[in-house]
């Protein structure tokens, strides 16, 4: 399992956080009041809803039905897997006046549970950030049940999007547990969560307000969407965190603000900035921090050090890439194509094109197309024709997870519906 380290911030980091707060208190406050915006009707969101289902190949439009009061969105019909019921939340949370959405969309279809439960185990022990986890796999009926104990959260929540991504998966049962390896004060969740926050440039920290007690997070203020609401209580499970809860924090579309004032960018230093990227790596389960060295050059955050799959090198960009104060990344890590015993042993292009072959296979979305995938040196190469798009980027990001892969050449056509 994935160890955690590195809780604690310095007192200079702190003191950061009082000034940030301190200076949105007197000129952040008087902005937002200023720039609003008319509040969006029910009919506008459900309109922009289903526009957004129409422009993604991800969603089956034509069978989600959308329906909004008072800001909150609910969806209904059905839809072949559970990623695209996934989706479709999370393209609803986006569109703005959304409040929040409910789901009830059905995922329809037959597979046997033996398949799925096959497929899914599969997928767990061969990805690289979950295969060291100790998770049981049940299904009935096309409801899996996940099982087992893991150091995080974020841990938990990546073992129930992978199974997400099998074919045959109606729903998830997770109730895998967590058990970090450390007792923090509520004093100690605080800090962090308030730093977490603040540092992440995807939500509005310095408009959140945290309270902890016994373990449990509070979080209260406004946000400017539903996913961005989201994001916040995803980002507040640090270690030691045994739930979160939101209900105070309004989503307030109708007033827009930055995240940070380039003035209070300013104040942040490289040490910092740095130290806010290590910690996004310490709570993602794709990323080695111990393999991964971080430093500052003129805001663009320089990555790197040994993966040994090419979505944990995407992965560290990603994080670097969401943290405040970061204009850009320059992503020097390297990947290499070695399995995790003693002593390392390099995967060969045999294994891996059997993993990509047997991941594009359980994917939902790829099951009914005609890929020819081919390994040299640890280079992924895909051929053969899709009808869209999304298909070509989907086989790419379902071969990137496979460990060993060092780079891809995506040379699918896109034969009709681009």
């Amino acid at each position: 399992m994935k160890t955690k380290k590195n809780y604690s911030n310095s007192l200079l980091f702190k003191s950061l956080l009082i000034l940030v707060i301190a200076i949105f208190t007197i000129t952040g406050c008087q902005e937002s009041t200023n720039d609003t915006v008319e509040v969006t009707s029910d009919a506008d969101i459900t309109e922009a809803v289903n526009a957004q289902f129409a422009t993604s190949e991800a969603v089956p439009a034509e069978n989600i039905e959308v329906n909004t009061s008072e800001g909150v969105v609910t969806l209904t019909g059905s839809t072949t897997n559970l990623l695209a019921k996934r989706k479709a939340t999370t393209l609803a949370q986006n569109v703005h006046g959304v409040l929040s959405v409910v789901n009830n969309v059905k995922v329809s279809g037959v597979r046997p549970d033996g398949a799925i439960e096959t497929d899914v185990t599969q997928a767990l022990s061969t990805d690289p950030a979950t295969e060291a986890l100790e998770i049981s796999v049940d299904v009935q009926n096309g409801l899996v049940r996940l099982t087992g104990a893991v150091d995080s959260w974020q841990e938990k929540q990546l073992a129930a999007a992978i199974t997400a991504g099998v074919k045959g998966v109606k729903e998830i049962n997770n109730t895998i547990l967590v058990q970090p390896d450390s007792n923090r004060s509520d004093e100690d969740i605080k800090q962090e969560v308030e730093e977490t926050l603040m540092m992440n440039s995807e939500v509005r920290g310095n408009q959140i307000s945290v309270a902890v007690d016994s373990n449990r997070v509070t979080l209260s203020g406004s946000i400017g969407s539903a996913y961005e609401k989201q994001l916040a209580m995803d980002f507040s499970h640090v270690v030691g965190v045994d739930s979160v809860v939101a209900d105070e924090l309004e989503v307030q579309p109708e007033i827009q603000s930055d995240m940070l004032e380039s003035d209070q960018l300013d104040v942040l230093t490289d040490e910092q900035i740095v130290n806010a990227i290590k910690r996004a790596f310490t709570y993602d389960p794709r990323v080695p921090e111990d393999m991964v060295d971080v430093t500052i050059e003129d805001d663009i955050a320089i990555l790197t050090g040994t993966v040994n799959n090419l979505n944990s090198k995407l992965a560290a960009d990603s994080d670097a890439r969401h943290t405040a104060g970061v204009r850009d990344v320059e992503n020097n890590i390297e990947v290499q194509k070695k399995v995790v015993v003693t002593p390392e042993v390099a995967v060969s292009d045999d294994a891996i094109q059997n993993r990509v072959n047997l991941a594009v296979q359980r994917d939902p979305y790829l099951e009914s197309t005609n890929l020819t995938i081919a390994v040299v040196d640890g280079i992924v190469v895909l051929e053969g024709t899709v009808n869209s798009v999304f298909k070509k980027n989907q086989a790419e990001e379902v071969a990137r997870d496979v460990k060993g892969v060092l780079a891809i050449n995506n040379n699918i056509e896109v034969t009709q519906g681009s």
